[in-house]
């Protein structure tokens, strides 16, 4: 069978932007770095790629800008045997992009392409890696991040959103950790266990923050136990 066809469509959009990023470095010490970096990013106006079954499906989002600040720590520790880096940071959307449901005027729902006009991230990142000993490698890692729509209203039937609901697939905190262990040497090879697992928190997948969509706090979790021949 053919497919049916819509009426031609002819949109366009037509966007230029300048951008910028600056930073600065200070070493207090040989193994410390710390750093501060000012940037700005741009996304441009963005087709809904999705507009498969209805005309009314097709239209452009605005172009999204980003404001970053962060500030962050990098140091070198145990004579080198160990790493720790740490980040906090600030962005501010204008015009964040995302699909959006909609009725459509005959029933039924499509997706769009819409704009939150203000949305801001507040946030911080840890790492550390760590050699305790010639057989013994451990990396742990935290993300914690608090993220909310500043000036957002969407409609769908009764509902109208969505100032202060946390974005899309923004959980409050994630984490890692895991363990590479040598433990045994034997005249063939040496023996190897690799222990690794993930956390995500609770995370939502449309700016209403549907409960029932929702995705819960989860964890992964991977083991390997491996042999290197000598």
């Amino acid at each position: 069978g053919v497919a049916p066809q819509g009426p031609l469509l002819n949109l366009s959009q037509d966007n230029s932007n300048v951008s910028f990023k600056a930073g600065v470095d200070w070493k207090p010490s040989e193994q410390v770095l710390t750093y501060l970096n000012v940037s700005q990013g741009y996304r441009g106006a963005a087709f809904n790629g999705q507009a498969f079954n209805f005309p009314e499906e097709a239209n452009f989002a605005q172009p999204e800008k980003l404001t970053s600040i962060e500030i962050g720590l990098k140091a070198d520790l145990w004579n080198r045997r160990g790493t720790f880096n740490a980040a906090v940071f600030h962005y501010d959307y204008k015009n964040q992009q995302f699909l959006d449901a909609f009725s459509l005027p005959a029933g039924g729902t499509g997706f769009h392409t819409v704009n939150a006009p203000k949305s801001r991230v507040d946030g911080a990142e840890f790492e550390l890696h760590a050699k305790a000993s010639d057989d013994l490698e451990i990396r742990a890692g935290l993300g914690l991040m608090h993220s909310k729509y500043v000036d957002l209203s969407l409609h769908a039937g009764s509902r109208v959103c969505c100032v202060g609901n946390k974005l899309i697939q923004a959980p409050d905190v994630n984490g890692s950790l895991g363990i590479d262990w040598r433990f045994a040497h034997i005249s063939a090879g040496d023996l190897s266990l690799m222990v690794e697992g993930n956390y995500y928190g609770k995370q939502y997948f449309d700016a209403f923050n549907t409960e029932r969509t929702s995705q819960g706090a989860y964890g992964i979790a991977n083991a390997r136990v491996s042999f290197k021949s000598a």
